[in-house]
């Protein structure tokens, strides 16, 4: 009998959001994290891990396997919110099936610091990075869709918020 039955823990993506060291990434680069759901699940939100910089703006959002955008928050700032895990809530929660997904953020700034880990270590959740050629570095925007991804050198501390756990 499994230890919780029926229940799904409320995050899923990279779980520790305190493990990792501080990176700056690119800004107007899509940085995409796998998730898997178990079950057809209500998404409310993404969570990420910040460093000691936060001063720009960001969007998160959740990509199909094909690369197309599903949700995004939007323009967001993360000014005031160094050394946190803060969570970003859709305008509308998104009702997602049993299945494989991409978690994505684009940062505005190239001198905000996130938590990151080394991506290419057997038996870590790959990631991966996009172009993001339809933003601009204040308000920076999810493309609407990945184009060619490419391995990263750095894995992203990211979760999907999770309403209520799986059924």
């Amino acid at each position: 009998m499994p230890l919780f039955p029926n229940a799904a823990p409320p995050w899923y993506g990279i779980e520790n959001t305190n493990a990792g060291a501080s990176h700056t990434l690119t800004a107007n680069t899509v940085y995409l994290t796998a998730m898997y759901l178990p079950a057809t699940s209500v998404v409310t939100g993404i969570r990420f891990a910040l460093a000691a910089t936060a001063a720009g703006n960001v969007d998160v959002g959740i990509y199909d396997l094909n690369g197309n955008l599903i949700v995004n928050k939007g323009s967001t700032t993360i000014s005031g919110l160094a050394n946190t895990n803060p969570t970003f809530s859709f305008a509308s929660p998104v009702v997602l099936p049993q299945g494989r997904y991409l978690i994505a953020i684009t940062p505005g700034a190239a001198t905000d610091t996130f938590i990151t880990q080394t991506a290419l270590q057997a038996g870590l959740v790959q990631s991966w990075t996009a172009t993001n050629a339809s933003t601009g570095t204040t308000s920076p925007a999810l493309p609407s869709s990945t184009g060619t991804l490419v391995n990263a050198a750095q894995r992203f501390v990211i979760n999907a918020v999770i309403q209520g756990g799986a059924p």
